[in-house]
Order: structure tokens, then C-alpha cells, then sequence
């Protein structure tokens, strides 16, 4: 039967898109070779592509086959600019869970139930519904790539200014650093084990691999590519790590054991951040670009790479949780609170398990005649037997309906039947909830009640062809500040305003430029509108890496991240550019060199709304020179005594740097400044030493400094 809302894309000669109905057009097209590739969430197809030759004549009644994919469980997340989530099966979309929370990726617990992730640099923590922001108090306001520990009690971060992996508890306390010698430029750390981190750092020639006992022992290299290597992360059982590999415009999926052996490359057509695991370590979800240029979430086999799954369009794959469910035991009165709902049962005879998914308003149902949908809704179920009635209640964000007034007009609608109806039974506005009763579970939505004496917006948003837009983010900011996601018409509306306030209404979704960056309202009243045409757009960032006689500096390895993740590196005068960037994205560009530093260190773009020039930067004089010092612990009889503790301090340490031996003796630390007294010791244990400490200045690098233990 024709497979509808499907997208088809043409690569080859020419290139285009086609999607919206089961019949698919390209007009217009030289003779040539050509490759269509037909994409829908939810679905796979079979074959995957069809290759065709274009000589003078058209061709049609081509016919694309798919079949629906296997049921994909989980949630996931993505960044920028704003936190939104989907379900694993393309179901669900979100575009703004947590709103202007930037483009790092936020990072879900183990048990789905909490987020980790930055804002201006803050490190915070919500429920996985986004309810429940905080803030978690550090010394350092420069966070970024947080990680929950296995059991959700501690959370890994990178501090940028100091290049130091951080674990802090969730409450703040109990802040420790990482030591990882002289590695530069570290992020994306994530848990092996809750004794093991592994992260990705510059080397002095690219970005590799690496793996840290949380004490700063046991430090390895696990990747020797000779292109950057990023984004590590680990299956939820802890023996295999994906990473991404490679420069440019797309990169090769590799996935490998946790202790870096084994590598196999799955795919070579990855962008973006990720690849992230499924919660049961099954599927790898990643960014898939396609020959023609569009990029499309997806789910492969980790072991041979086949694609299984779309999960939608764009950067999506970021991080990957269960399901944001909750135990329910029997009784009576049962209350299961997710955070920003919960759940009140009259009667529990059979205990199960109660779910909570937050859903596009529009997803509910359409409003009812007097209501406009607010920006809260959710499909909640159940496994248990239950009994009416239920009682749900919905948690208000602070930052919607912020007087009494306001608050009265909202109400909680059910849908029953395919029809959206009113169940509210009370309102408190000191507790910032709004209950209503009803018996059985399926969508709920927040209803505001609209008053036509109170000022209103109502806008479209739409593409340059006049296709609505819908779940695009429109923010109003003002004497109120709101926020709204447009429907699948591409409708939005701001009811019940304050009268004569100023207010400016912006659409916001990257990758799209709009033909009013913003609208404003001064002295509001009445009914207003407003409508605003989005276009696909894309520049550049651009910029010169230079030394202090203003030559510039070829061979400089350029990172950028946020919107996009990409690596370029300086030609011979210095310049490097990026193109093909999603319009109004935020990124961060960073040069990276071994012993040398850059001014700035980094430059930030927070909105990409026209080329981007002149991001210059200059190359400092060089540090030292880095060496490695090692050697071995012995027993008296010569042989390797394992597990054993060196310590070595001074130079340019800003603290001491410990490893353990392994098992025949062995030990070695990397990255150590040249011509620098260090001090080397050797913690006894089972055994004594008679030179437990040995002085070393090392112009290059050393492996023969032993400890031999006492008889």
C-alpha cells in the first residue's frame, strides 16, 4: 500500500529532496548516473538505495519497498539550542524539553529518570520530563560534557579553563580532579566502570583516545589513528566503546572493546556528535549523512553497522535512556510523582510499572473551542490493574502563568475518545499545581482558558513554499516571558496578556533563517498576528591561525563544535575556513597544538546568521618540550611486581601524578616536562624499598628508572 510522509532523496549528478506523499518527482535532470534513497521514521527499507542511469528518456514507476522496524525502546536526547528528546522509535518529538540550555549534550542517568547537562556554563541537573531544574554548586563556572556515574550518584565533567576531568557528587559535594598528566584539550568523559572514566585529548599531533582510573592510575591510550578521534562512549554493561574517527564532513564509526582492542569500523558516513547505545547495549544510534547532504538519526547493528532504524531528521543521536517509568505497588491511594506530573490511583490490585512521556501539545488532541493548548502534555499508562479514580496532576514551570490571575485560566484537558475534554478539579497557584480527575489514562495536556478582554499574539510559521512548520520553538520575551511550540499547522498562540506590555515574539530553530528575526509589540491590546517564512540556510565560519610577526602558521589541527563537530587544519598561510553550517547555530571554535598555547584559546559564534570572518587567532611561543619518564619495580629476585604506586611530582606539576605497574613491573608517565626536576617515589606496601625516592631531570625520554625491592 503507498507509504506516505516518507522523504526521498536524489544524489548523483544532481541532487534534490522529495518528500510529503507515497509519489516521489524529480524533474529536470541531466543524463547521468543517479541514487535514491527513500527515508521514514519508523521504517526500513529494502534494498536500502536503487542506483539508476539517466540517458534521454524519463523514468518512471520506480517503486521503493518498506516494512515497518523492529519496536525501539527508550527515549532520546538531543542539544541545541535547545534540550529536546524523542522517543527511539521516531515518536514523540519535543524540540524543547529544557529550553535555551545550549549545545551540549545532555547526559540522561542510567535509570532514565534524571538529566545532567549546562547551562552558561553551569553545571545543572532536571528530571528526564525537564521538570525540576538545579543548579549544582561548583567552585568553577566553566563545565561542559557532564556524565552521570553507573549508580547516578556522582557526574563526571570536563573544567575548560583547566583541562581537568572533575567528579563531583549531585549535591556538589566531594569535588575531586582527575589527574591525566599533560594531555590538553580533554572532553567527553564516560564511565567503563565507576572506577574508570574514558575521555578523548590531543596528543600533540591529534585528538585520540584515553582511559583513566578515576585516581588518576592506569592511564592508556587506547586509539593511535592518524586522524582525530572523539565522542567516546561506552555500552550500559561497560565492555565496548563506539567512537567516531576521522576530519571533514563525515566520519567512520568505530566500535571496539572497552580496552581500546578490537577495533571495527561499522559505518563511514557519521556526523555529528555521538554514536550513543541503546539502554540494553543492542543498537547504536548515530547521525547518518546522505550522499545528497540531508542528515538523518539512525539505529545500526553495533556489531556489522546495517541501519535498522530512522529515528528523524537531523543531529538527533546524542544520548539514549530507558523509558521514564516508575515501579507501582498495590494499594490504595497510590501516588507515582515523575516530576513535572504525577499520578494518584483510588486503588492498586495488581503492581506494575507507570510511564510518563512528554509529547508535543499538539499531539493531545486538537484545543477545544475556548482553550489554546499550553506547553505542557503527556501520554501517560500503565501496567498495573487500577481502580478510578485517578487523580493527575500537572507541576506548572515558574516561568508560565506568573500571576494568580493568569493561573486561573489554566486547566488540565484529557482526551477521551479522540476529543479533548476538561477534567480539571482544582487549581492551586501557591503549589503551582493544576489536578483533574478522570478513569482511565491516555494523553493529557495543560488547557489555558482564553479571555477575549486580555490581549493575544496568534502566529504561522512556514517555509518559503507556504508549508507550515510545526514543533519550531517561538519564544516571547517581554513583560512576560513565554514560550510555545508551533502545531502541525504551524499555528502558535499567546493568550491572556498584560495590557500596554511590550513584548517581542522570535521563532527559533537552526538551520532555518526566518524573514523577521524577531517581531515586536509595544503597548500591547486586542488580537494581534504574526507570521514568519522560514528558509533553509547554511554559512561559513572562517578565520587565520598566526605568530607573533603576523605569519601565519600552516598545519594547525582547528576544532569546531556545538551546532556542528568538525576538524579542519590551517593551510600554508595560516587560513582554515567551515562550511555548510546550519544558519542561527551556536558554535565554538578551538586551535589545538602540542606545547603551544593561542589567543584567544577559543572564540565562540552564539547565533550563525551570515558568514563568519575573522576569527583569527595567535600562536604563542612555544612551552617546553614534553618527554616520558618510566621504568619498572622489581622484587629482589628481579621479577615485575604488579599493582604497586608511583608518584611523581615537581616542574610544571600543579599536583602529583600517580600510575600503577602492571603486571610484569612496568610503569610510565607521559607528557612530562623536559629539563624539569621531578621527583619519583614508590609507595611500599607488602614490600620495603632501600631507595624509595629517586631525582630525576630528564631532557628526553627515560624508561630505566627501576626500584628494586629489599630482601
Amino acid at each position: 500500500m503507498p507509504l506516505s510522509g516518507a522523504v526521498v532523496t536524489l544524489s548523483g549528478a544532481g541532487s534534490g529532496v522529495s518528500s510529503g506523499n507515497s509519489a516521489f518527482a524529480f524533474d529536470n535532470l541531466a543524463p547521468g548516473n543517479y541514487t535514491l534513497t527513500p527515508m521514514k521514521d519508523g521504517v526500513v527499507f529494502s534494498p536500502p538505495s536503487v542506483d539508476v542511469t539517466i540517458s534521454a528518456n524519463d523514468i518512471s514507476g520506480l517503486s521503493l519497498t518498506g516494512t515497518a522496524a523492529t519496536v525501539i525502546e527508550g527515549r532520546i536526547f538531543f542539544g541545541g539550542p535547545h534540550i529536546g528528546s524523542i522517543n527511539a522509535d521516531g515518536s514523540a518529538l519535543r524540540a524543547a524539553l529544557i529550553t535555551g540550555a545550549g549545545y551540549d549534550r545532555p547526559a540522561p542517568s542510567r535509570d532514565g529518570r534524571k538529566l545532567a547537562f549546562t547551562r552558561s556554563g553551569t553545571l545543572r541537573i532536571a528530571n528526564a520530563d525537564g521538570s525540576g531544574e538545579t543548579t549544582v554548586p561548583l567552585p568553577s563556572q566553566s563545565v561542559a560534557d557532564p556524565e552521570f556515574s553507573p549508580a547516578g550518584d556522582r557526574i563526571a565533567y570536563v573544567a575548560t579553563v583547566a583541562h581537568q576531568i572533575r567528579i563531583v557528587n549531585i549535591d556538589g559535594s566531594g569535588q575531586t580532579t582527575v589527574p591525566t598528566g599533560a594531555l590538553r584539550f580533554i572532553s567527553s568523559p564516560a564511565w567503563i566502570n565507576s572506577g574508570r572514566l574514558v575521555f578523548s585529548a590531543f596528543d600533540g599531533t591529534d585528538t585520540e583516545i584515553y582511559a583513566v582510573n578515576t585516581d588518576g592510575s592506569g592511564l592508556l591510550q587506547m586509539t593511535t589513528n592518524q586522524v582525530p578521534d572523539h565522542y567516546p562512549s561506552i555500552s550500559p554493561d561497560g565492555t565496548r566503546l563506539s567512537i567516531l574517527s576521522g576530519s571533514g564532513l563525515t566520519w567512520n564509526l568505530i566500535v571496539m572493546n572497552s580496552d581500546g582492542t578490537s577495533p571495527v569500523q561499522i559505518a563511514g558516513d557519521a556526523v555529528g556528535r555521538g554514536p550513543v547505545w541503546s539502554p540494553d547495549g543492542t543498537l547504536i544510534a548515530y547521525n547518518k549523512r546522505l550522499p545528497g547532504g540531508s542528515v538523518f538519526g539512525v539505529t545500526a547493528d553495533p556489531a556489522t553497522g546495517v541501519q535498522l532504524s530512522v529515528i528523524g531528521s537531523g543531529p538527533i543521536a546524542q544520548s539514549w535512556a530507558p523509558a521514564y517509568e516508575f515501579p507501582t505497588g498495590t494499594g490504595t491511594g497510590v501516588n507515582i510523582n515523575a516530576g513535572g506530573a504525577s499520578v494518584t490511583f483510588g486503588g492498586v490490585s495488581n503492581a506494575g510499572t507507570t510511564t510518563f512521556t512528554p509529547i508535543p501539545p499538539s499531539a493531545a488532541g486538537a484545543a477545544p473551542n475556548g482553550f489554546v493548548l499550553g506547553g505542557v502534555a503527556y501520554e501517560i499508562s500503565t501496567t498495573a490493574a487500577y481502580s478510578a479514580p485517578v487523580t493527575v496532576c500537572f507541576n506548572i514551570p515558574r516561568t508560565f502563568a506568573t500571576t494568580a490571575a493568569a493561573f486561573s485560566q489554566l486547566a488540565l484537558l484529557h482526551n477521551e475518545g479522540g476529543v479533548l475534554v476538561d477534567r480539571t478539579t482544582t487549581r492551586d497557584f501557591a503549589t503551582r499545581t493544576v489536578c483533574g480527575s478522570v478513569s482511565t489514562l491516555s494523553p493529557f495536556v495543560l488547557g489555558e482558558v482564553v479571555d477575549p478582554a486580555l490581549p493575544s499574539i496568534t502566529g504561522l510559521v512556514e517555509d518559503e513554499n507556504g508549508v507550515p512548520l510545526g514543533d519550531v520553538l517561538v519564544q516571547l520575551t517581554g513583560t512576560e516571558n513565554r514560550s510555545a511550540v508551533a502545531d502541525q499547522f504551524g499555528i502558535f498562540s499567546f493568550v491572556n496578556l498584560t495590557g500596554g506590555g511590550n513584548y517581542s515574539v522570535q521563532p527559533k530553530e537552526t538551520g532555518r533563517l526566518f524573514n523577521a528575526y524577531s517581531q515586536d509589540f509595544v503597548g500591547l491590546s486586542g488580537e494581534n498576528s504574526a507570521v514568519f517564512v522560514g528558509t533553509l540556510a547554511n554559512f561559513s565560519i572562517s578565520g587565520r591561525v598566526s605568530d607573533g610577526n603576523g605569519v601565519g602558521v600552516g598545519g594547525v589541527t582547528v576544532e569546531l563544535g556545538g551546532a556542528s563537530n568538525e576538524i579542519a587544519v590551517t593551510d600554508l598561510n595560516g587560513d582554515y575556513s567551515f562550511a555548510g553550517l546550519p544558519a542561527d547555530g551556536g558554535f565554538t571554535v578551538t586551535p589545538l597544538g602540542n606545547g603551544v598555547s593561542f589567543s584567544p584559546e577559543s572564540q565562540t559564534v552564539d547565533a550563525l546568521t551570515s558568514n563568519a570572518g575573522g576569527l583569527d587567532f595567535l600562536q604563542l611561543a612555544p612551552t617546553a618540550a614534553l618527554v616520558s619518564i618510566g621504568g619498572r619495580v622489581v622484587s629482589p629476585s628481579g621479577s615485575g611486581l604488579k599493582n604497586v604506586r608511583v608518584t611523581i611530582a615537581g616542574g610544571s606539576l600543579a599536583q602529583p601524578l600517580t600510575v600503577v605497574s602492571n603486571e610484569f613491573g612496568y610503569y610510565r608517565f607521559e607528557g612530562i616536562e623536559a629539563g624539569a626536576t621531578h621527583i619519583i617515589s614508590v609507595a611500599p606496601r607488602r614490600h620495603a624499598f632501600a631507595e624509595p625516592t629517586r631525582v630525576v631531570n630528564a631532557s628526553d625520554d627515560i624508561y630505566d628508572i627501576d626500584f628494586r625491592a629489599s630482601p
